[in-house]
């Protein structure tokens, strides 16, 4: 059975694997293995929505997952790789039901998806004059961060972006100085304007409020698909050193960029504990769309049986965050 194929071009067997996944997500809620976080929206640190019914905490964090995850499949992955695949939505769900922290639902989802919004321009610079472009990058970014403050730190990762994509340039160094400058003088005026100075500065300073990760084994277990990955994905990076002669320069270039964000994404995680939640959906969508190219060419019977395997380890994966909730009765 060619696996790959099925997953890369099977609507019916796409069906099947997100149905699976979303049986998967619930599951653990609904033995009261997991703990079901009440959805919440802030901006500049106030909270102005927050859900605490189970039912709909839920319901949002899946239908929220699936939205971005087709979106992303269809006009991220397609725009540099000119390849329609049911493969990313595949592999974006079966992480993101195996990772605990994939699942919240609150402001670092919304800035997620404006970080997903500034990639795509990133995916389009080209070598025509790009202002308007890395406008849109920059604002995009401003805007995530008034959601969740620590996306301020993917600013300077997207400016060495710029600079992997269309080389220093006097003007695009101009411009995003001009920017930042102007949102950051409109960030204040709006605090001012309603008396919130002080409130509006503690948020942005808490950027610098680092928290270490306290490892455990119930922390290693919860976010086994996290260290798994770190080792497909440097596989995968191997895989394609092998074989990227069959893209163009371009398309090199922006799989240079998405390593970085990668390995940025990558080492928040490992050191800070916050970033396992504000980051986790993120890294899950960098990790299934570069691992994903490994697998596009479903003729190949090595990267089948490679494949069989990595997605056995996603199982397993569940499995051990599964074993978390049993510990907890014991």
């Amino acid at each position: 059975m060619n696996i790959l194929h099925s997953f890369n071009k099977s609507q019916s067997t796409t069906l099947l694997i997100n149905t699976l996944c979303i049986v998967l997500w619930i599951l653990p809620y609904v033995l009261q293995q997991a703990l079901i976080v009440p959805t919440e929206i802030t901006i500049f640190g106030f909270s102005i929505v927050t859900v605490s019914n189970p039912l709909l905490c839920i319901s949002t964090q899946i239908v929220a997952a699936i939205i971005i995850f087709v979106w992303v499949s269809i006009f991220v992955f397609s725009k540099y790789t000119n390849t329609i695949s049911y493969l990313q939505i595949n592999l974006m769900m079966l992480s993101a039901s195996s990772w605990q922290a994939a699942q919240i639902f609150g402001s670092h989802t919304i800035a997620t998806v404006l970080v997903l919004i500034a990639l795509l321009y990133m995916l389009s610079l080209d070598t025509n004059d790009n202002s308007v472009k890395i406008l849109n990058v920059l604002i995009m970014l401003i805007l995530s961060s008034i959601f969740c403050v620590y996306f301020l730190w993917l600013i300077p990762v997207f400016l060495l972006g710029m600079i992997v994509l269309e080389g220093v340039k006097a003007k695009s160094i101009v411009l995003v100085l001009l920017v930042i400058t102007v949102s950051a003088i409109s960030i204040v005026g709006y605090a001012y304007l309603f008396d919130g100075i002080d409130t509006v500065k503690e948020y942005f300073m808490s950027i610098s409020d680092f928290k270490t990760v306290e490892y455990s084994i119930e922390y290693v277990l919860n976010n086994a698909i996290f260290f798994s990955s770190i080792i497909f994905f440097v596989a995968s990076i191997s895989i394609y050193s092998l074989t990227q002669r069959d893209f163009n320069l371009r398309t090199k270039y922006i799989i240079t960029f998405l390593i970085i964000i990668w390995i940025f994404l990558t080492l928040y995680i490992l050191i800070f504990a916050n970033g396992s939640n504000i980051f986790s959906l993120l890294h899950t969508i960098i990790t299934s769309l570069f691992v994903s190219l490994n697998f596009l060419d479903y003729r190949s019977k090595q990267r089948n049986t490679v494949f069989v395997i990595f997605i056995s380890l996603i199982f397993v994966c569940y499995m051990l965050r599964f074993a978390v909730g049993l510990l907890k009765y014991l």
